[in-house]
């Protein structure tokens, strides 16, 4: 069953530059306040889901949703030498109802909200460099939080 806005407006899709943003650069940002251009995103996204169950949450959407298979592009074995995820799926849980701000009470509870589902997958230049001698600040921090964390 489709709804007016699946008739009327087409897919689209458009990839993001990662090299726009401003970041912050040290050491000293708090002192200086410098920012630079960011360098590429080490993920790109490939999916992106809503989801919705009007009468509960869900729970662990991850372990519920059909993961997108390696693609052509993917060397899963140079993958799981680097250290670093193939993939990373992020949930940003959406309520319905917004939250009283006089009661103080959440409302987690009885609002079982949406979620939106972000899927990336790891560039096959992240890879390369996650497995080299020289790999940029960003594939460093990583790997680190990676391997400190847990997959």
């Amino acid at each position: 069953v489709k709804n007016h806005v699946e008739e009327s407006l087409p897919l689209q899709w458009t990839d993001g530059d990662g090299k726009t943003f401003r970041v912050r650069t040290g050491p000293d940002y708090k002192k200086n306040g410098n920012k630079a251009l960011s360098e590429d995103s080490l993920y790109e996204c490939v999916a992106v889901d809503l989801v919705a169950d009007p009468d509960k949450k869900i729970e662990h959407i991850a372990s519920k949703a059909e993961l997108p298979p390696p693609r052509d592009i993917d060397d899963v074995k140079a993958i799981e030498l680097s250290g670093l995820p193939r993939l990373i799926v992020v949930n940003i849980k959406i309520p319905y109802k917004a939250a009283s701000l006089m009661s103080g009470a959440s409302h987690y509870d009885n609002d079982p909200g949406c979620s939106w589902i972000l899927t990336f997958s790891i560039k096959p230049e992240t890879v390369k460099e996650a497995l080299g001698d020289n790999p940029r600040p960003g594939v460093r921090l990583l790997k680190t939080f990676i391997s400190e964390w847990g997959t």
